[in-house]
């Protein structure tokens, strides 16, 4: 049980490096419809991929070796990781307004380098038809809408007004991750119940391995 946690983290781990590595070679901009271009980078999944490698390979050297400081490095590292996440989610959760003001700059900012890079165009308009939706607000940001706003696609429907989208993004978005204060407790959906099932594990596994930590520090005591 114990290794096949670590080789989730590792295996884990180098697909979110595989995957930003490849972004950064080949699809730089794809996804990027914020002002900002550091905020799309695939920097972080290479940060994440590595710190999920190296967590997997400590925990995994730990309990092959049965190294007391390899383990300790697990569980520290692994309760670090689990207040960070935590430490986020609360922080987001309360400044849910500002971050929103953020954001919505931020893409506002990204929609005017529309037809300016492909890769911004294209990630624009697969947002657009995917979300359905039109602008950041509503259709009203843009100067002229794309067809991508279209509900109806066709060539040059973006000019009629009644075939676009009302919604925009951000509201989608927002609406998308918003929690009610009296749901937080239940999880709702099976995205929810995943998400607190992994960091049961995640704390079950850090509480196991500073036990065994505890267990060889009395045991080379003796």
């Amino acid at each position: 049980m114990f290794f096949s946690v670590f080789r989730f983290l590792q295996v884990g781990g180098l697909g979110l490096v595989i995957a930003g590595a490849v972004l950064q070679l080949k699809y730089t901009g794809l996804l990027d419809i914020l002002g900002d271009e550091r905020l799309a980078t695939p920097i972080f999944l290479l940060t994440a991929g590595a710190l999920c490698a190296l967590l997997g390979f400590l925990g995994c050297c730990g309990a092959i070796r049965e190294n007391y400081c390899l383990t300790v490095s697990f569980a520290v590292l692994l309760a670090l990781v689990l207040l960070v996440e935590t430490a986020a989610a609360i922080a987001a959760y309360a400044l849910h307004e500002p971050l929103q003001a953020s954001l919505s700059q931020q893409l506002t900012l990204g929609l005017g380098r529309y037809n300016r890079s492909a890769g911004v165009t294209m990630a624009w308009d697969q947002t657009q038809i995917q979300f359905a939706c039109c602008g950041v607000h509503n259709h009203t940001d843009w100067i002229t809408p794309p067809d991508s706003c279209c509900v109806h696609l066709s060539p040059g429907c973006g000019r009629i007004e009644q075939n676009l989208h009302p919604a925009g993004y951000l509201h989608l978005l927002c609406r998308s991750l918003a929690f009610p204060p009296s749901k937080l407790s239940v999880p709702k959906t099976r995205d929810e119940s995943n998400r607190l099932a992994l960091i049961r594990i995640l704390l079950a596994f850090s509480f196991d391995s500073t036990c065994v930590c505890n267990g060889h520090g009395n045991g080379s005591g003796h």
